[in-house]
């Protein structure tokens, strides 16, 4: 008698895109793949723009944000 070990590809299901942005997950929700996320313009992408599905069937970080005006603005005299 032969035993194997099934081997089952961790899905870490879907991300949500945050408000004012987009999430890419184009490579899948199992283990290994990738999501993308981005902010539209005038918006600025706080947190990690790129978590990872682990074997764990959870995501590497969790979902950035996006907050308007994110910038230094130069100081009016």
């Amino acid at each position: 008698m032969q035993c194997f070990k099934h081997f089952y590809r961790s899905d870490c299901g879907t991300l949500s895109a945050p408000k004012n942005g987009e999430v890419d997950l184009s490579q899948g929700t199992k283990y290994g793949a990738k999501a993308s996320f981005a902010c539209q313009t005038g918006y600025t992408l706080v947190g990690l723009p790129s978590p990872t599905c682990t074997s764990a069937g959870t995501w590497s970080s969790a979902a950035p944000v996006c907050q308007i005006g994110m910038y230094h603005l130069p100081d009016v005299r």
